[in-house]
């Protein structure tokens, strides 16, 4: 009887752990970053473009590069749902589902910087989180402070895809990354961060480099490609790794600036 008397007097003020928030994550960087961040365990839904690491396709899709699946994600129940504007802002959502929606825009280096700290206070692991930022900071760093010192930058265009022709322009993430790999983008007097082209003015360009990452479809050294020697084409390089700024953004440029000396 005691010891029941003494549980009972201690039971309040033991404190209540709290469960595993369950999160849905809309966004591929997005993904790559909570896994990173060790959430994996958190994550319950993706969407259907959300494929690293390559484990969480085991995870039911809940949307796609269109918006959500609505009958899916009212059956899961999330606590938060994370994605981009376009579909937070679908009023269907908070409508719907209770959960709470946070959008996580990640388009450049410096919004994954800023995501991994957002991030790291919903998984509950804010140390990490800024101390991850922390490292990604200062390897951006020293990959501008290495650009700043390089005396000549050959020129290079980066096709996105290949019919129609579509080129990074300048602001993009390709421009970045180009840049950052001690590359001078020949598309940097557009406009537009994409812009479609046609194979006259990319011929009137004349670029040293020619960086191919059209997902799906390899490069072909014929007709119109033929022009351009083999050591001018960078191709079979991991498109989403190029392409997504998540964890693996800094290896992706260091295996295009290695790509570079070959």
């Amino acid at each position: 009887m005691k010891k029941i008397l003494l549980l009972l007097l201690i039971l309040p003020f033991v404190p209540i752990l709290q469960a595993k928030p369950k999160i849905v994550s809309l966004t591929p960087a997005v993904t790559e970053i909570i896994c990173f961040l060790d959430g994996e365990s958190m994550l319950t839904g993706r969407s259907s473009a959300c494929d690293y690491p390559a484990r969480i396709k085991k995870l039911p899709a809940v949307g796609d590069h269109t918006g959500f699946y609505l009958e899916k994600l009212l059956a899961m129940k999330p606590d938060y749902v994370i994605a981009n504007n376009f579909t937070v802002k679908d009023k269907r959502l908070k409508k719907h589902v209770r959960a709470n929606f946070i959008e996580v825009p990640i388009k450049t280096i410096e919004d994954y910087i800023k995501a991994l700290k957002i991030i790291g206070r919903i998984l509950n692991c804010p140390e990490k989180g800024n101390k991850e930022a922390e490292k990604a900071f200062l390897k951006l760093q020293e990959l501008r402070k290495k650009a700043a010192q390089q005396t000549r930058k050959p020129t290079a265009i980066w096709i996105i895809w290949h019919n129609p022709l579509m080129i990074a322009g300048p602001g993009s993430l390709p421009d970045t990354v180009m840049n950052l790999a001690g590359l001078k983008n020949a598309a940097a007097n557009v406009k537009d961060e994409y812009f479609k082209c046609s194979r006259e003015w990319l011929a009137l360009q004349k670029p040293d480099y020619i960086i191919w990452t059209v997902n799906g479809v390899p490069f072909r050294q014929k007709g119109f490609w033929a022009k351009y020697r083999k050591d001018q084409v960078i191709s079979g390089l991991n498109h989403d790794i190029l392409l997504r700024p998540g964890p693996r953004i800094f290896d992706g440029i260091n295996q295009l600036r290695d790509a570079l000396k070959k």
